[in-house]
């Protein structure tokens, strides 16, 4: 068996290195690019949302989501680093940052790859939707184990 190329879910909780290295030595052992992917929510918290009654000014609205978008930002960024750190060089690579708020773009890109590698449970970041892997294996017409 072999594999064209492989797809790696990233982010910085535990088991994130062991994930990327399995994943980088499995891109190094075939010869295939590797993608890294990071989950990400652009979703506003509930609580944006059950006290819109009280009134804010635009000012403080557009200040919160900016400071929101370079939260996820720098999330985006530590889960990049962590994943170039430990994929051996001679791999070729690719980064994409995946809307993880519903399965869809996942289960897309999961599609196009020939190995996806993901924990039994993925929770995007600044999220608290739970995408269990079974779910994208079945969708992606894939193996879930």
């Amino acid at each position: 068996m072999t594999y064209r190329n492989i797809l790696v879910q990233v982010d910085t909780s535990i088991g994130a290195n062991s994930r990327i290295a399995a994943a980088g030595q499995l891109a190094l052992r075939f010869g295939c690019p590797l993608t890294g992917a990071f989950l990400r929510s652009s979703r506003l918290p509930n609580y944006m949302f059950a006290d819109a009654i009280t009134p804010i000014s635009q000012d403080a609205l557009d200040g919160y989501l900016q400071e929101r978008l370079g939260e996820v930002e720098a999330a985006s960024q530590a889960a990049r680093q962590l994943f170039h750190a430990d994929v051996p060089r001679q791999v070729k690579t690719r980064w994409l940052d995946i809307e993880g708020e519903t399965d869809d773009e996942l289960i897309a890109c999961a599609k196009r790859h020939d190995l996806v590698i993901i924990p039994p449970e993925i929770m995007p970041a600044f999220s608290d939707k739970v995408i269990p892997a079974a779910r994208i294996a079945m969708a992606s017409g894939g193996d879930p184990g």
